[in-house]
C-alpha cells in the first residue's frame, strides 16, 4: 500500500493561488518573515527583514554609473 502524500500547499496549489487560498493557508510556520503575494495565480515569496522587504535593502554599488549601461 502507499503511502499517503502529505500536502503542501506551495506545491499542490502552485498556479491555483487565489486571497481565500491565501488567508487560509498562509502565513507558512515553515516561513517565517516572508511575505506572500499572488501574481497570476502564482504566490511569490519575498523575505521582509524590519518590515521592509529584503531587495530593498539591498544598496546600490557605489561605483554604479548609468552612463556604462549606455552603447
Amino acid at each position: 500500500m502507499a503511502m499517503p502524500m502529505r500536502f503542501d500547499p506551495l506545491v499542490d496549489l502552485d498556479g491555483r493561488w487565489t486571497t481565500q487560498f491565501a488567508d487560509r493557508y498562509l502565513p507558512l510556520p515553515e516561513l517565517p518573515d516572508t511575505r506572500h503575494e499572488c501574481i497570476d495565480g502564482y504566490d511569490t515569496v519575498a523575505r521582509v527583514v524590519g518590515g521592509r522587504r529584503l531587495s530593498a535593502d539591498l544598496p546600490f554599488p557605489i561605483d554604479f554609473d548609468p552612463a556604462d549601461l549606455l552603447p
